[in-house]
């Protein structure tokens, strides 16, 4: 099987517009994180949460595109617990947090857009979280700015239900020295049936030189020298596994420093090795989630926070 393809994400300017309704035509909401400031060499992770932005309307997502300003690091809006009352954006009480999203950006502007009869659930009990996590390694303030827009489809056209993948390392210790490598595979459990990717991003910190992401199969899912505004590799064609097959990616850290690096949300001051995929078809929307300390283990089916 040949490997993915690199699409470039076109560029196009911010969308204006608040978590509110959806308007009666075009069935699209924006959600806008309220500003926030970020010091000269501060790293910054802010949070908000947000009630339901279609009015309490269960939804097909097809199409989500985030903007962010400069000092990005990452962007997580995720399905919210229950819905509630917007609060303001406040530091974020758990930068670790880990939990199904609907979107997640890597670079200032991101479009996610299913093929057709493709999309993700939210149901309409269910609100939003964004999490932003911003690096300022510049002499002067930062103003961030911050805001996904949701596109909505027709429920009835959808017969395959995105979800994500979440592949995460959650022991590392990284010692001092050049090219240290930790490899982690995890497999599709039998609860699931043939799925196909979409779309998939790396996660590392500052030490990460090198990122590799492999089938069980040989297939290259992912490969990139990026740990900051990591691209993302959309499969033009969608990468099938069926339950069995694994997914194994290997982390190339130069460590600078006297010490042993440790898992941590600090971009500057720790390290993850995470593989994130969207794909489909997922049991009624159900993630697919894999946070292992071992070397090989096997993903488990998470329930989103849909409600279905």
């Amino acid at each position: 099987m040949p490997g993915p393809q690199q699409t470039p994400m076109p560029a196009a300017p911010a969308t204006a517009g608040t978590a509110a309704p959806a308007p009666a035509v075009a069935d699209s909401v924006t959600v806008r994180m309220d500003e926030f400031t970020v010091e000269p060499g501060a790293e910054v992770f802010m949070c908000q949460d947000f009630d339901n932005p279609f009015a309490g309307r269960d939804v097909a997502i097809g199409r989500s595109e985030s903007t962010m300003t400069p000092g990005s690091h990452h962007l997580h809006v995720y399905y919210g617990k229950n819905s509630a009352p917007d609060v303001a954006a406040t530091p974020c009480q758990d930068p670790n947090e880990f939990r199904p999203m609907i979107h997640l950006a890597t670079i200032p502007h991101q479009i996610a857009e299913y093929p057709a009869s493709t999309a993700a659930t939210l149901k309409g009990t269910s609100g939003l979280r964004m999490q932003s996590h911003y690096v300022n390694t510049t002499d002067k303030p930062l103003h961030a700015r911050v805001e996904v827009k949701l596109t909505a489809v027709d429920p009835a056209a959808v017969t395959r239900w995105v979800a994500q993948m979440h592949f995460n390392r959650t022991v590392l210790r990284i010692p001092p020295g050049m090219g240290q490598q930790v490899t982690t595979t995890c497999t599709i459990p039998n609860t699931f049936g043939p799925i196909g990717l979409l779309s998939a991003v790396s996660h590392m910190h500052r030490h990460g030189v090198h990122f590799l992401a492999k089938t069980s199969a040989g297939t290259t899912l992912l490969e990139t020298t990026e740990w900051d505004e990591a691209p993302p590799t959309v499969y033009d064609t969608p990468v099938m596994l069926n339950p069995g097959d694994a997914i194994s990616w290997t982390c190339t850290y130069n460590n600078d420093t006297q010490t042993t690096l440790t898992f941590g949300d600090s971009a500057l001051k720790n390290e993850m090795c995470i593989y994130i995929a969207r794909f489909f078809s997922s049991p009624s929307g159900d993630d697919l989630e894999c946070e292992t300390p071992s070397a090989n283990a096997m993903a488990r089916s998470a329930r989103n926070a849909t409600g279905q």
